[in-house]
């Protein structure tokens, strides 16, 4: 038996962790993307969330920075490692289900139904670009001028994606928690805490907001090993955003796969997506985050943080992103990936009497 601090166990992990097992993992997707078939951009959505996050949490089991409540027990490890939403322990004890929980989760999960609805119901007689401008590029292009990023009507187009993405993450991954309890499972974070309309602050978006799995698995993943290996703060942060950038792109790539049978068709749904767009995106919103973290003391912006009006706060936050959003939702405009996700929902149209 060698030693778990030995030099040659070191090693060896880190072959079978990064050569062998995480390789495998992510080609899971593209295998049954082939033997399925699967043409729809959110069911293929759907086989790679599960690689994501075992991803993730073989990163975190190889860095040894899983949270402390679930490595108390292997039972404890079980429930957080099992689940596509992460647990929540109390006392080194998972939070068991109750029937408030199961109550406050459906009537959530019903509530963002009825937005989604509503909202598809607006966007798609549009093809999701609700403010469309003359001459203006393709929402997935690189080609904006600096005029098209500061046109109202592109951050606009932005923000509509933007607000119906959030949506759908919010629908799932509630569609999740509420899986999880019909199984009888532990109490699962809460995703998506409204980031869209209750940022104060880049961090507080992407840090507590949006998409609070993804950055739970990043931040165990990415920044605690860093951390623990005497990295800047900044270094850590700027890798988080990289990894995600990275991570996007994997995901991007499966969504817009082409496969063997798409290939040999007239594939109407077809989309190439250009590489190198979801880098820059997250790496855009890390440079916001650093900026943030190093002049956020400044009393100018303490100010502004007490005496704004909360809305006026969140604007500012999305301001900073909402006119380069295109670069990480173009694609799922374009795409198809909408009009995949609105088969799964009624639609509401407007007509009118003879």
């Amino acid at each position: 038996v060698v030693k778990k601090n030995s030099a040659v166990n070191s090693h060896a992990r880190s072959i079978v962790t990064f050569g062998v097992l995480l390789p495998a993992i992510a080609l899971f997707p593209l295998f049954f993307i082939e033997v399925f078939d699967t043409r729809n951009k959110v069911l293929r959505m759907g086989w790679l969330t599960p690689v994501i996050v075992t991803s993730f949490r073989c990163s975190e089991s190889f860095f040894e920075s899983c949270p402390t409540e679930a490595t108390a027990s292997f039972r404890n490890f079980i429930y957080y490692s099992g689940s596509l939403v992460e647990s929540m322990f109390f006392k080194e004890h998972p939070l068991w289900i109750t029937r408030s929980y199961v109550q406050t989760i459906l009537i959530r999960y019903i509530g963002h139904f009825a937005a989604l609805t509503m909202l598809i119901s607006w966007l798609a007689p549009s093809q999701y670009i609700p403010f469309p401008t003359q001459d203006s590029p393709s929402p997935d292009s690189l080609s904006h001028s600096l005029s098209d990023y500061a046109s109202p009507t592109h951050m606009l187009n932005n923000l509509s994606a933007a607000v119906l993405l959030c949506v759908f993450l919010s629908f799932s991954t509630t569609g999740l928690q509420l899986v999880t309890a019909v199984l009888g499972w532990a109490q699962a974070i809460t995703v998506v805490d409204n980031p869209m309309f209750c940022s104060k602050s880049p961090s507080d978006f992407w840090g507590r907001r949006w998409n609070r799995l993804v950055h739970s698995a990043l931040k165990r993943g990415v920044y605690l090993p860093m951390r623990k290996r005497h990295y800047p703060r900044y270094l850590a942060t700027i890798a988080v955003f990289l990894g995600s950038g990275l991570m996007h792109e994997y995901v991007w790539l499966g969504l817009f796969y082409f496969s063997k049978k798409e290939k040999e068709a007239d594939c109407s749904s077809c989309h190439t997506a250009l590489v190198g767009k979801q880098m820059m995106f997250f790496g855009w919103n890390g440079i916001l985050v650093m900026c943030e973290f190093m002049l956020g003391h400044w009393s100018i912006f303490s100010f502004m943080k007490e005496k704004l009006p909360a809305p006026i706060l969140t604007a500012l936050v999305l301001l900073c992103g909402i006119p380069v959003l295109h670069w990480f939702t173009g694609d799922m405009v374009t795409g198809h990936f909408f009009e995949h996700l609105q088969l799964g929902f009624p639609v509401i149209v407007a007509t009118r009497s003879v």
